[in-house]
């Protein structure tokens, strides 16, 4: 047993490793920031907020690294094509389109209108085509980036891809110097597939040459968990590159997972 070991000359040791730690940790920050921070992203980086708006629309985060292997922005941006509500009442419901040019909502044609429903809406559903990206950026000199990671998902209209913006990290869970990125995004589904919690891992590992490696586990959602004669159970999957993660990646990806799980069911 550990304890019964020689304890007082393992503690120069200890503390030793204790001191490096915490030189370590002293060394790497990770922050976050919303819309509101806009201007306190590009005063600490040099960067602008809204990165390449034109091409790849509006960014809704950022999680920034400092650390000794360098400083790092994982950008999260969306491209909203269209826009579809729903507005339910009692004895029916009217459809409008989203017109981006006058931003306005506008009744579909075919639809009931307002003025035909009576008494007041019950209740209001949107479905939204989007199209997300997300970037690893390593930070240079100058204010300006390499783009380490480019990802996107267009998968409206088939599952609508959104991000889960609470669950995703910037970590270095096995403590060698590099962080991982934990991008985590949900479909939901046309009524016939599961629904899909996605998560996308990039890691640094050492025989990759610094690049990042990419690797992907999936939650599947049953559309409907209260019906019996549904065949699909919630399960999870991991492909090659994940299960081959250090452990403690894998715990932290597994653990943003569960956090999902225990909100939403399973």
């Amino acid at each position: 047993m550990v304890y019964s070991q020689r304890l007082a000359a393992l503690f120069p040791a200890v503390l030793l490793l204790g001191t490096n730690a915490i030189a370590q940790q002293s060394k790497t920050t990770i922050a976050s920031y919303l819309p509101a921070k806009a201007a306190a992203y590009t005063q600490a980086s040099g960067l602008p907020y809204a990165y390449k708006a034109d091409q790849y629309g509006t960014t809704e985060l950022i999680l920034r690294y400092t650390g000794t292997s360098g400083n790092f922005s994982f950008v999260f941006n969306r491209i909203t094509v269209s826009s579809t509500r729903y507005i339910d009442y009692k004895d029916g419901a009217v459809a409008e389109r989203y017109d981006f040019t006058n931003r306005k909502w506008v009744v579909e044609e075919g639809s009931h209108q307002h003025s035909d429903m009576k008494g007041k809406a019950i209740d209001t559903s949107i479905m939204r085509e989007d199209r997300l990206y997300a970037f690893v950026l390593q930070e240079q000199p100058g204010g300006q980036s390499i783009e380490r990671v480019q990802f996107k998902d267009f998968g409206n209209v088939v599952y609508w891809p959104d991000y889960v913006l609470n669950l995703c990290a910037i970590e270095d869970a096995d403590k060698d110097g590099k962080p991982e990125f934990y991008l985590t995004y949900f479909g939901d589904s046309d009524g016939l597939d599961a629904k899909e919690l996605k998560q996308i891992v990039y890691t640094m590992p050492a025989n990759a040459q610094d690049k990042l490696v990419k690797s992907k586990a999936t939650a599947y959602y049953p559309v409907d968990i209260g019906d019996e004669t549904d065949p699909q159970t919630y399960h999870e999957t991991f492909d090659h590159n994940w299960k081959a993660l250090h452990r403690a990646i894998q715990q932290k990806s597994k653990y943003l997972m569960l956090q999902y799980k225990k909100k939403n069911g399973g």
